[in-house]
C-alpha cells in the first residue's frame, strides 16, 4: 500500500493511505525526495513503530524523517530503466555485464549519473543469473546460468561467447541453471592431482564437476554431478568448498563429492549449525592466506558470520568460530554480496532494506531509495560501487574506499 503527495518541504506533511485490511501489523516507510527522470530520488526517510488499525477509524502515526545515508551517491541506469533484469556480474577484466532473460549488456559506470552502455547482444537462451569463477583451460571465469547450461562469456573487443558454450555439454539431467562457482583446488595435493571444481545450483538440484589439468580444455571429457534435491536456496563458493543453503540448512559439499561415481549427498555434505534458518551464503577468504574463511549468512533473522577452517582432505571443514550475529536483527535478509576486493565491505538485501557494511559501520537504506522493481542480483566492482539488478533496471551506488 502506497501514497504520494507533492510539496516544497518535508516539515509536518500528512499522508492519507486507505484500504488497509484491519488485522496484520504495519510499519510505515517514507521517504521525501524529487522525481527526476521518472525516477523517485528520495533524500530523506524515516519509519514508524508497528502498529495496527481498528476498524472504521483512522488511526493516526508520527514519521520522523532523517538524511538517507549515500543518497546523493546513488543512480540508475537510464538506459535499462523499467528492464526486467536477471542478474550483474564483474568479468575477468574487471568490466560490468548486466543481463535480462534473452539479452546481454556491457556497460560502464565512472560516477553517479554517469552511465555508458557500450554493447549488447540478443540470446537465444534464457539467462537466470550471472556468477564469477575462475579461468581455466580454454575458459573464461564469468558464466552466465541458462537454461542450457553454465556458458562463459567475456566482451574483450566485441563479445566471446560461441567458443565457451561447449562447457557443460555433458551434464546430464537439467540444465536449467541458477547459480554457480568454481575454483582451483592445489593445497595440500602434488601438481599432478590439482584440479578445477565447478559447483551450481538449480531450481531443486544442484551439482557440478570435478576437471584435472589435463582434460582442463576438453569440456567432452568432464563428468558432472546432478543430483535432485528440494529447497535448495543460494551458494556460495570459497577455494575448498560449496556451501549451500537448503531448506533453511547450511552444508558444505568437498571436492571428494565430485569424484565419487555414484554420489549420494547425505554421504558427503557437512553439515553447519547456525541457530536461524540461512537463506544465502557469501564467504570471504582468510586475510592471511591460511585455507579457510569467513562465512556471511544471510538469515531469517539478520546476518550472522562464521569462522571455518579448511583442508583439501578430510574433515574438510572445521567450525573456527561459532555462528555470531552481526547485523539486520530481526530482518530476513535475501541476497549477500561480498566485496572479494577488499577485507571490509559487504552488502546485504532484504525485501524492505539495503544494509552496507563499510569498515565495520552499517548503513541501512529503504529499498524505495536503491532497488529498482525486486532485485535479482547484486554484485560490487574492483572501485567499490555496489551494484543492484532488478525487475525494473539497474541501480549503484559508490561506496568508496
Amino acid at each position: 500500500f502506497t501514497a504520494e503527495i507533492s510539496g516544497e518541504d518535508e516539515v509536518d506533511k500528512v499522508i492519507l493511505i486507505e484500504g488497509l485490511p484491519v488485522g496484520p501489523t504495519y510499519r510505515a516507510m517514507v521517504g521525501w525526495g524529487p522525481v527526476s527522470g521518472g525516477v523517485f530520488k528520495p533524500r530523506f526517510y524515516g519509519e514508524s513503530p508497528l502498529f495496527t488499525i481498528a476498524p472504521n477509524a483512522k488511526t493516526a502515526v508520527t514519521v520522523n524523517i532523517d538524511w538517507i545515508d549515500y543518497y546523493s551517491n546513488t543512480s540508475f541506469c537510464p538506459d535499462l530503466l523499467g528492464r526486467p533484469l536477471t542478474g550483474i556480474v564483474e568479468d575477468d577484466n574487471g568490466s560490468m555485464n548486466a543481463a535480462e532473460a534473452s539479452r546481454l549488456h556491457f556497460f560502464s559506470f565512472s560516477s553517479p549519473d554517469s552511465w555508458n552502455i557500450t554493447d549488447s547482444l540478443d540470446l537465444s537462451y534464457r539467462v537466470n543469473s550471472l556468477s564469477r569463477g575462475i579461468a581455466f583451460g580454454a575458459f573464461v571465469g564469468t558464466y552466465m546460468n541458462t537454461n542450457n547450461g553454465i556458458i562463459p562469456f567475456i566482451n574483450s573487443d566485441g563479445w566471446q561467447i560461441d567458443p565457451y558454450t561447449s562447457f557443460s555439454t555433458t551434464l546430464g539431467g537439467s540444465k536449467d541453471i541458477r547459480g554457480s562457482g568454481s575454483f582451483q583446488l592445489t593445497t595440500g595435493l602434488p601438481p599432478e592431482y590439482s584440479a578445477y571444481l565447478v559447483y551450481f545450483r538449480r531450481e531443486n538440484g544442484l551439482g557440478g564437476t570435478y576437471v584435472l589439468p589435463s582434460v582442463s580444455g576438453d569440456p567432452s571429457s568432464w563428468s558432472w554431478v546432478n543430483l535432485d534435491v528440494s529447497g535448495i536456496g543460494a551458494l556460495a563458493v570459497s577455494k575448498y568448498n560449496g556451501y549451500y543453503a537448503v531448506g533453511g540448512e547450511l552444508f558444505a559439499l568437498p571436492p571428494a563429492f565430485m569424484q565419487d561415481t555414484s554420489p549420494a549427498l547425505a554421504e558427503h555434505r557437512i553439515d553447519l549449525s547456525v541457530p536461524v534458518p540461512v537463506q544465502s551464503p557469501g564467504f570471504r577468504p582468510y586475510i592471511s592466506g591460511s585455507p579457510g574463511g569467513t562465512l556471511y549468512l544471510g538469515t531469517t533473522d539478520g546476518v550472522w558470520q562464521m569462522d571455518v577452517d579448511e583442508s583439501a582432505s578430510s574433515p574438510y571443514v572445521t567450525v573456527a568460530s561459532s555462528p555470531i550475529q552481526v547485523a539486520a536483527a530481526g530482518d530476513s535478509i535475501e541476497i549477500v554480496a561480498v566485496n572479494a576486493n577488499t577485507t571490509y565491505h559487504e552488502a546485504y538485501l532484504s525485501r524492505y532494506y539495503l544494509y552496507v557494511v563499510k569498515s565495520g559501520t552499517v548503513y541501512k537504506i529503504p529499498f524505495f531509495a536503491v532497488v529498482p522493481g525486486r532485485a535479482t542480483g547484486m554484485a560490487w566492482d574492483s572501485s567499490w560501487n555496489l551494484y543492484i539488478a532488478g525487475t525494473e533496471g539497474l541501480s549503484a551506488i559508490s561506496i568508496g574506499s
